[in-house]
Parts: structure tokens; sequence; C-alpha cells
């Protein structure tokens, strides 16, 4: 017997689910669309649209049907006046039109920004007054100006120095609310209000200790910043925190805030420690083409007597130079911002320029100007041997160093961003010639700007100049500029960017000029490349001459990101090479970037 088949209600719950699938399928290709934007002179305005819209995101995976469109739009146009209006465009107006008869479907959005609504003024609406003579921020110490466009990333920067001025004035819990703004749409002006919960104001109360084992107490309570009794400071106390991280004594310094008694206007703070060991021995390599394998190990005592006090002693060892250098620092000497160091080193350099041996001895006195500015004076005293055409010259050498360093960088062995500027500069004078005196400066800028996030890519320059001004005579040949290498010209052979004699013996300079170029990325968290560009030279004049010809070199290079900072393996080409005289190829190994 035949029987009839019948889906029944399961059956035809699967069929209606698959059917479901088609007008997805079928439909996909027909409301495939394009965007344009209209109004805007602001490209990068445009740009910030284009992302926060759905519309323009996803414009790769189509809707199923024309009313999942209009709801895309639809979507859309809050996010897009969310963008205007944080921008202080509160007038801003924005629509939009679907052409149909257009294949793909084309978009048409229409933004008009209308003015820039400007700030009136800043109000602050507090739980409690505040003394008259404390009042509140200014709004240029906002850094908002009334009459200039207002933003809402202007207006949470506000609210936090907002938030730091009354913490920098005694008042270590305040915080300032969500900024209240107000639009007048007839004088196209904001009006702003910061609600302010200010808290108790106190002063610095008693400050405890913890953790200290081999460091002495004394030389922890210099570092702190503040006087106690004084009004509550936030900045004092990040600033003390990072003293003592940077002192290398300490791998945790935190300050922790106690609670006042009632009527109580000292606040108890406690400062917890946790010590490092002491003592650190390093050692490293590298390899140059110019003169194979060096090798260095380094020995560090940073708390010698229990007061912070660093003492380095290391030792260099290469081809060309043999060193054994050593200094201690003496840190918070008669001001917690200064420190007294003392070095001295003993130095043999063999290259193809002279033969050299020296005794250096010198103390100076370093202090730490600002948070990003350092600067030295010292006096100092070398003894010199040089031997240079089968003679030897003898001089005994008085300076007094100076130096500048203002650092911005983010990082000391792999910078991102920043940027650093540095000045040396000293003046000697030969015991044994009082006509034997001589000036050498140089002064070296160094920038680091992100241009992609990922990967990251950074572009990395440097600028150098330096001369020596005095007689040529009273100069030691090993005092003279001498650009080429690893450090400064790659492609060019130490030491031999500038003048040559007729055997090719480098003769170094009176003056400088080094300019590099680098594209540094990271392939991965270990991995990463660059690619350089370095030029400059040496010059025999205290003068730069126009007329001769800058040596050029570029190359690749690649980067393993250790724990201990970069390994560089780089590998340059000089790109004007002198026949006969430079070769082809030179490879860099060390740890750091370049520059």
């Amino acid at each position: 017997m035949q029987r009839k088949f019948s889906p029944g209600p399961l059956g035809l719950l699967i069929l209606l689910f698959c059917l479901s699938f088609w007008p997805q399928t079928a439909g996909a290709e027909q409301l495939r669309y394009t965007i344009s934007w209209h109004g805007l002179e602001d490209t990068e305005l445009e740009q910030t649209l284009r992302a926060v819209s759905n519309t323009a995101q996803y414009i790769e995976t189509p809707p199923a049907s024309l009313g999942l469109l209009r709801q895309r739009i639809k979507e859309d146009i809050p996010r897009l006046q969310q963008v205007l209006q944080a921008r202080g465009h509160f007038k801003a107006q924005i629509s939009h039109q679907i052409d149909l008869q257009a294949s793909p479907i084309e978009i048409r959005f229409r933004v008009i920004p209308g003015p820039q609504f400007a700030l009136e003024k800043i109000v602050f609406r507090s739980e409690r007054p505040l003394p008259k003579q404390v009042g509140f921020p200014t709004p240029e110490q906002l850094r908002l100006s009334p009459g200039s466009g207002i933003t809402t990333e202007a207006l949470v920067r506000g609210r936090r120095l907002a938030e730091s001025y009354f913490r920098d004035r005694g008042w270590p819990f305040a915080e300032v609310q969500k900024p209240e703004a107000t639009a007048d749409h007839a004088t196209a002006t904001v009006s702003v209000v910061y609600p302010v919960s200010p808290g108790p104001r106190l002063r610095f109360g008693p400050l405890r200790l913890e953790g200290l084992n081999r460091v002495n107490p004394v030389h922890v309570r210099r570092q702190v910043a503040w006087e106690n009794g004084a009004w509550y400071n936030a900045t004092q106390v990040d600033a003390t925190e990072r003293a003592l991280l940077q002192s290398g004594l300490f791998t945790t310094a935190a300050i922790r805030r106690g609670e006042a008694g009632e009527g109580d206007m000292a606040l108890p703070l406690s400062l917890q420690l946790r010590e490092r060991k002491p003592r650190t021995v390093k050692a490293g390599v590298e390899y140059t083409s110019d003169f194979a394998f060096g090798a260095q190990l380094s020995w560090e005592h940073r708390n010698l007597f229990g007061r912070g006090e660093r003492l380095q002693t290391q030792a260099k060892y290469n081809a060309a130079q043999k060193t054994l250098e050593s200094s201690l620092r003496f840190p918070s000497f008669l001001d917690p911002a200064q420190e007294l160091v003392l070095s001295s080193d003993l130095t043999e350099e063999d290259t193809d320029a002279y033969t050299s041996r020296h005794l250096r001895n010198s103390v100076r006195l370093e202090r730490q100007l600002t948070t990003s500015l350092r600067g030295g004076l010292g006096i100092g005293h070398e003894y010199l041997e040089q031997e240079e055409d089968d003679a030897t010259d003898i001089f005994n050498l008085i300076s007094v160093p100076l130096f500048l360093d203002w650092d911005q960088r983010n990082d000391i062995l792999n910078p991102t961003h920043g940027y650093r500027l540095q000045i040396h500069a000293t003046p000697y004078q030969d015991i044994a010639d009082e006509t034997g005196n001589f000036f050498k400066y140089k002064a070296t800028g160094s920038l680091y700007i992100p241009l992609m996030a990922g990967p990251r890519l950074v572009w990395a320059g440097q600028a150098g100049f330096g001369q020596i001004l005095g007689r040529t005579g009273a100069v030691p040949t090993s005092k003279r500029f001498f650009p080429g290498g690893g450090g400064s010209i790659r492609g060019f052979r130490y030491q031999s960017a500038g003048p040559l004699a007729s055997d090719d013996t480098p003769l170094g300079g009176r003056s400088v000029l080094e300019l590099s170029s680098e594209f540094r990325i990271a392939l991965s968290d270990k991995w990463g490349g660059t690619v350089f560009v370095d030029t400059g030279r040496a010059y025999s004049g205290i003068e730069p001459e126009t007329r001769e010809e800058l040596f050029w070199g570029a190359g690749i290079g690649l980067r393993y990101y250790s724990g201990i900072g970069p390994l560089r393996l780089d590998v340059a080409t000089p790109l004007n090479p002198r026949e006969g005289t430079d070769d082809p190829l030179q490879f860099y190994f060390s740890i750091g970037q370049a520059f």
C-alpha cells in the first residue's frame, strides 16, 4: 500500500528555517553600496566620522534587506552627532540620501558641522567653601581659554588638571566630577560647571618607613620632597616615589595615605619600600667589521656606605681600545637634587689615526634641574701620551667639563617617542704650555616619532654638530673629531669619514657634522627591523666647507628585543665610496639602538 508523505509540523519548521537563509544569499549582491561624504572641509574629521560609522565600517558585509540598511544608517546618526558635539559643533546638521537607481546603491551623507562653539565661562561648584587665598583654578591653569573653541577632550583634560590643582594644595582626597556643559545656541558659546568634592584639607603628618634593611633611613628621608607640616601636595608625593625608584636602591617605593584623626589636620603616611640587591655584575659583547669582537665586564655596588653611594667599575676591550674605568657617586650631596661624582679611567688606544695612552681623573657636580633636564660641571686632569709619525708627544691637560642633557624619551634603550638634546663643552689648558689651550664642544639632538601602531613603526632622527676652537698645534690628535663606524656614520670604517692622509690614515677634524635617519618597525614582540641612512663628515677647519662632499651610508638592521634592551645587528654600505679606500660592507653588533 502506497503512503502519502506529509512533512508535519516539524518538517515545516525545518523548511522555513532553511528558507530563511535564501534572502540573505539572494539579496546580498543586490544591496551592495558605496558611501560618499559631502559638506566637510576637514579631512581628519571625515576620517573620524568614517571610523565610527557602522555603515562605512561594514560596507563589505551588506545587510539582507533595504529595511536593515536603513536601520544601519539610522543608528549611525547619533554616533556622528556625538563625534561632532565632542568637537564643539553643537549646531551640526546631518542628513542622508539613498540612491536606489545607482548600481551599487549609493549612500550620500551630508554633514554641515556649523560653527565650533566657544568657551564662555567656567564655574566651580564646591560642596564646601574654600579658603579665599587658595580659590579655584583659573581657565589658564586648566589649559582652557574663554573665547577659544571647546572640545570634550579639553574638558576632560581640564577636569584632570583641576583635580591635580586641589590635591597639590592640601586636599588629598579631592574629586572633580564630570563637567556639566550648557550650550547657548544663540551666541554659539558653552558654559561649563565643574562639581568639586574637596574633602578635608590636610597637612603632611608623620612618615613611617617600612621595608628597610641595608639602606640608611637618613638617606631615604633626604629624598622626601616635602616638609613635615606643609599642606599635602600630590606632585611632591609622586616626585618622592620617582626619585627613590630612580636611585636604583629599590624595586618598590609606594606612599600610602593613612587616616587623619577627628579634628586632626595632619595626614599620617607610610612609605613602603622593597630593597634591591645592591650588587650587579654585567657582561657584554660586540662585533664590528673594524675590530671583530669586543667585550666588556662591569661590577656595580649601589649602596657602598649605606646611603646610596654607587661604585661602578668597568673594563672594555677590543682591537682598538683597552679601558679600565671607575666612578663613585655620592647622592644628595648638599642638596637632594645633586650628586658628587669622582671618576677615573686608564685607556690605551691603537687606531689607524694614532696610538695613545691616557690617565684621566675628574670630580664633578651633577644636578637634576627639572624632571627632564640634568646638568653638570667639574674639573679634571688628563695625562696623555700620544704616538704619531714615530714621535711621542706628552700633554698635561686641565679641563673644566660641563654638560646639559634634556631627555624627554620614553625609554633609554629603545625609545619610541620623545626627544633628547645634549650639549657637552670642555675648555682645556696644557699645564706645560701656556699657549696650549683649546675649547671643544658638541651638540646633539635626537627625535622619535611614532608613525603607526600596528605593526609599530617609528621614525628616529639624529643631528649633531661640534667644533674645536683654539690653536691647531694645541689640540692633541686624539681630541679631534673622528666620525665613522657603528656609533656615527655607518657604512664607513671607524674614524674614516673625514680627511685622509696620502696613505689613507685618518686625520680627524676640528669640526664635525652628523645626520641620521632611521625607520624602526616592530615585527613581533621579540623581533624588529630597521632601514637607515647616515651622512656627515669631519672638516679640517672649524667651519664646515660646503665644497667638501658629505659621506653617505645606508643599510638595514635586525633587532631582537631582549630583557636588557634590543640586540642590534646592522649591515651598512657606503653610497659614495672612495676608490681603494672604503669597503663595500660594514657589520655592527651590539646592545641598544644606534641612537
